[in-house]
Formats: structure tokens, sequence, C-alpha cells
């Protein structure tokens, strides 16, 4: 056995630290799952309890509450719970069986499982299943619940259950009665309790050899209820002291628990330890070292990162390397990457790394050649974006040969290929063409054209693409303000959804388009208010006629201007602050016959126009707007 198990199985039980973060693999030894999102889905594994379902459905039900039920972590879900009993105390032929297998995959289980264990303990007739999945709760409550049915029967399946729960390998079989004595001695706070039980383990690990990978994996799943169990500043402290673990296994742990814990904790120990490990004569540590920096993303870790790269031998480590050092180009990484970039499964690290150094202006110029080599020869098909990006900004002549990637059959690459070439305004149109044929292809098509060259001709193209691409209506709107006021002009007056026409106008009420407005975005400032008043929206449009406050309109404008903001004020009854506008008869009477289009209530604005001189005329239109009273009606 390695001596920096023993050692480090030490650390977890005096250490008060915990562990990691959330949503990982369900085999994983180190997974936790958020707490505060059980995934209660009861009708997904219904079929569990029923008798005459397919044996398949069955199976997958039990498959699907164990997942459950393993990311539920310590939180006690009741519809968790009342499955989880309902599956083990026997209601249901099978269920325990096909629930208990499910459950043997994973190394540990979630704390609140011991009580539907121990509660149906007796009635599955202390069988391997249940013992042994109570003893991996790792519980106070299921060491003492085994140990007083090992009094009332001494079964060797609950001793084997208290060894696996205690994490020892005595070299004789204890009685009840020495496991009633191990567990008064042991401490009562949760605590306390894990770190006890890890001093256990390690003690075992001293006398037992081989099994390391077992090992390991208790050792990770107890420092995962040190995570349930302790304060969240303590951690970083504890993975620091695992990452420089001389165990590989452990060492491994720790970082797959930096990775997940980066954005909860304080990163800077993590970095240091992750720093040391690059140090490492293993290539794997190496690797991982640059991942957990990478991910952490300290500027203090770049100059051991470089260090790193300049003498890496290893290809998976130099990748990992070469993708960390994007994150802070520097010179002295050109070397490195013109070496790497010549070996193909580095090849997108270091492509990567080059199109950073080139987009800072930090490739050399006489470097250009040897870094593009290579990508030149290279299949098309295996370009990587960023390898994609350096031949599209640095070889023209390799542009049509990027163009054929968008007609690709893979999607993968045909996607890759259009993220990337969305960045040059070369690509525009050949996005576009793409993007008619291949709708994946469309939201990349949007972005090119509203970085590089919104136009109504483009405009039009991207509406008239069938895509069911998320937000499709959000992209469109952000093409379209970015378009000129006089091709938003045109556009409306070619366009028949109202909802449509708005987020068009919309675009006019950007406080960044050109100030004076121009006679385009004037205009359509007036038909965005009109418009949002067809749609119901008073508010709306007084927004947009806000706007228009000091601009200089044509006298036609000002008359629409005011039966619009008249037409608002009235919808929202402010009709005070209509009376202040010191519109004419005619207006009110416009404003409000719009206003009865929508089916606003009209009564007390014409008690207000009523105190008015009227003509006969005015008179008319204004008695046209009283409701009339149905036949038969009070």
């Amino acid at each position: 056995m390695p001596r920096g198990l023993a050692e480090i199985l030490v650390v977890i039980g005096l250490l008060a630290a915990g562990a990691w973060g959330d949503q990982l693999d369900p085999g994983d030894p180190t997974r936790i799952a958020d707490p505060d999102t059980p995934r209660a889905a009861s009708d997904a594994w219904e079929p569990l309890f029923n008798e005459t379902a397919p044996p398949e459905a069955r199976q997958q039900a039990a498959s699907r509450l164990a997942e459950a039920i393993l990311d539920s972590a310590a939180e006690q879900n009741i519809d968790l719970t009342a499955a989880a009993d309902r599956a083990l105390g026997g209601g249901s032929p099978g269920a325990a069986s096909l629930l208990l297998a499910e459950l043997a995959r994973a190394p540990g289980l979630p704390a609140w499982l011991d009580v539907p264990l121990s509660s149906n303990l007796y009635a599955t007739g202390a069988t391997p299943g249940v013992t042994n999945a109570l003893a991996r709760t790792r519980t106070r409550r299921a060491a003492a619940v085994l140990i007083e049915a090992a009094v009332a029967d001494p079964n060797p399946t609950l001793f084997a259950a208290l060894r696996t729960l205690a994490g020892v390998e005595p070299t004789r079989d204890a009685s009840a009665h020495e496991w009633s004595e191990w567990l008064a001695s042991m401490p009562e706070d949760p605590a306390a309790w894990y770190r006890a039980l890890t001093a256990s383990l390690a003690d075992s690990v001293r006398l037992a050899e081989g099994r390391a990978d077992e090992r390991s994996t208790r050792a990770a799943e107890l420092a995962r209820r040190l995570h349930l169990a302790l304060a969240p500043s303590e951690r970083p402290a504890f993975i620091a002291e695992l990452i420089r673990d001389p165990d590989a296994q452990l060492s491994a742990i720790g970082t797959g628990l930096a990775m997940r814990s980066a954005s909860e904790v304080d990163p800077a120990p993590l970095a240091d330890a992750a720093v040391e490990l690059l140090g490492r004569s293993d290539p794997d540590a190496r690797m991982r070292a640059a991942q957990l920096l990478d991910r952490l993303a300290l500027d203090a870790s770049a100059p051991a990162v470089l260090d790193a790269l300049a003498w890496e031998s290893d290809p998976r480590a130099a990748e990992a390397l070469l993708t960390a050092a994007s994150r802070w180009p520097d010179s002295r990484v050109v070397t490195p990457a013109l070496r790497w970039i010549e070996v193909q499964s580095v090849r997108p690290a270091a492509a990567r790394v080059l199109w950073s150094l080139e987009r800072v202006g930090l490739l050399p110029r006489e470097d250009v050649d040897r870094a593009l080599a290579p990508l030149r020869a290279a299949a098309a098909t295996s370009l990587s974006p960023s390898g994609v990006r350096l031949l599209a900004q640095l070889a023209p002549d390799q542009h049509a040969r990027l163009s054929t990637l968008l007609a690709s059959q893979d999607a993968r690459v045909r996607l890759n290929a259009a993220e990337a070439l969305a960045d040059f305004p070369t690509f525009v149109d050949d996005l576009l063409d793409a993007a008619s044929v291949s709708p994946d292809v469309c939201p990349a098509a949007a972005r090119a054209t509203r970085e590089h060259g919104p136009t109504a001709e483009r405009y039009q193209r991207l509406r008239a693409m069938a895509t069911d691409a998320p937000d499709w209506a959000s992209q469109l709107a952000q093409v379209a303000a970015r378009l000129p006021d006089r091709d938003i002009l045109m556009l409306v007056r070619d366009t028949e959804p109202l909802d449509e026409r708005e987020r068009l106008l919309a675009a006019l009420a950007d406080p960044a388009r050109t100030a004076p407005p121009s006679p385009e975005r004037t205009e359509g400032l007036v038909m965005l208010a009109e418009v949002r008043l067809t749609l119901r929206r008073p508010d709306g449009a007084i927004e947009a006629l806000d706007l228009l406050n000091t601009v200089a309109l044509a006298p036609t404008q000002t008359t629409r201007t005011t039966v619009a903001r008249l037409d608002a004020l009235i919808r929202l009854g402010r009709l005070d602050d209509a009376s202040a506008l010191g519109a004419s008869v005619d207006q009110w009477l416009t404003a409000m016959e719009h206003a009865a289009s929508a089916g606003v209530d009209l009564g007390p604005a014409m008690e207000r126009l009523r105190a008015s001189d009227l003509s006969d005329a005015e008179t008319a239109r204004l008695n046209a707007l009283q409701p009339t009273t149905p036949p038969g009606g009070g």
C-alpha cells in the first residue's frame, strides 16, 4: 500500500474540512449533488411498483429512482423517502431487489437513506443487499441499528456490514458486545464521527496490503460527508492537501474536487497546490494541474504555466498547458506553440494559443508561415475553430476552402466552421447561404450579419429562415438594431405582422442612435408609437413619443404625435395630462375614436369634451362614440 495513501487518510480524519461542488457523475466516488434540486419525478419510477409492468420498464424505473436518491445528497426529500420506503418495504414483489441492485453500484449512499433502510431491515430478513446498503450510509444511526440487530441475531451478514461501515478489517471477528463498546467510544457529533471513521480506515489501511482503489473510494466518500458537516471556509486547505498528496489516486481526487469547487471557495490555495503539481514527473498529474489552473484562471498562475510549457514533453500535458496559456497571451509561448502545432493531437490547443497571440498582435510575422503550414496540410474537416480562424485571418487563399466546411454533412464540422467564420466580414454571405440549407447555422449567420454588414436585404434573408433556434426573434431584433435608419423604415413598410413591425421600429428607440434623429428615425418613432397603440401598449407609445420632445417635426407629424399621445393618455385614464396638451377638439375626437377601437371606457373623456364649445358636426362625432343599449337591454 502506498505510504501516501495512509497518510492522506489520516489527514482527512484530522482536517476540519469539507469537499466539493455538485452535479457530478453518479459513478464518481467524489460525487455530490445539489440538495436544493432533488429529482423527485415520481411518475418516472412508478413502473417499479407495478408487478404487471414489463421487466425492462421496472428495471429502468429502479435505475431512475436510484439515480434520484444518489442525486439527493444529504437532503431528505418527501417523495424520495416515500418511494424508497415503498420499494424496500416489500409492498411490491421484486422492487427491493431491483432498487438495491442499482444502489449497489454506488460507493456510498445518502445519509438520509438510513431511515427507510433501517425500518425495513427486519422486513427483508437482514439480507446482504439491505445490510450492505445500510452500512454504506455510514451514519451513526445505521451503526446502532446494525449492532442492535447483531445482538439479537449474530448473523455474519450483519458483522460484514459493520466492517464495511467502519472501514476496518480486524484480525479477528468482533462480537456484538465489542461492536457495542466501539460505538459507545465513538463521538456523536457528525463531523467528529466522520473524522473518527476516517482515522479507523487509515489504521485498517496500514494492516491490509493492496486494494488501493477501494480505500481511495472510501476516503473520498468519507470526505464527502465532511463536506456536508463542516464549514465551507475550511474546504480549500483540505482540497489543497489532497492535490499535493504523493498518491496519484488521491491527488486526482483532489484536483477533481478543486475543479468542481472552483467557483465556491477561495481559489488561491488550490492554485498554489496545482502549481506544485506541475513539477511532478507524472504527466497525468501535470495535465490535471494545468486543467485546474485554467479553470481557476488566476493571473498569478500565468508564469508557472508558461515556464512548465517551455519544457513539457508529454502531448496530453502540453495540450492542457497550451489551453491554459491561451488565457495569458505572452511572447514566450510562441516557440512551444509552433512546436506543438505540428503534433496532430495537440494541434487544436496550439492553434488556440496562436490565435490568442494573433488577436493581440504578438504572433511575429516571420512565424506566420510556420504556424500555418500544418493547418494548410491538414484535412479541412479536421481543423479546430481556432485553426479556421488563423487561416481566415492570415491566409486569404484558403477562404474558398474554408467556405466549403459550411456545407459539410458533419454537423460538428459545419457548426465549428460557422462559429469561427462568423468573426470575419468576408464570410457573411457564405454563412447566409449555408443557413438557408442548414438551419443550425442560423445563429452564426445572424451574428455575422449583425457585426459585419447589416442591410435590409440580409435581414430579409434571415427573417425567411426556417429555424427553431432558441431566441430567434431576439437574434433578429439584435440584427435590426444595427440596421441603418433608412433600411428599418423600408423593411417596416413591407412587413405585415404588427409584432414584427414593432420589433423593427423599436431599434430606432435606442438612445445610441443618431442625435439629433435623422428624418427616417423621426418618422419611425412616430410609427412606433402608433403601432404600440394598435398593440394596446399605451405606456410603450408614450416612451417612443418622449424621444421626440426636442425634435422639430413636420406639421403632419406634429398632428400624429399629438393624437397618439392623447390616445395613450385617455387609455391610461390620465385626463388631466391629456387636457394639458392643449389639443384641438378634432384631435380629441380622433384620439377617442382610436381608443374606442381598443374597447376603452370613454365616459370620463366624453364628459370632459362636452364642456367644450362643439359644432354640430363635432357633437355628432362625439355622440357616435356613446355605447348603444342592445335591444331589450336595461
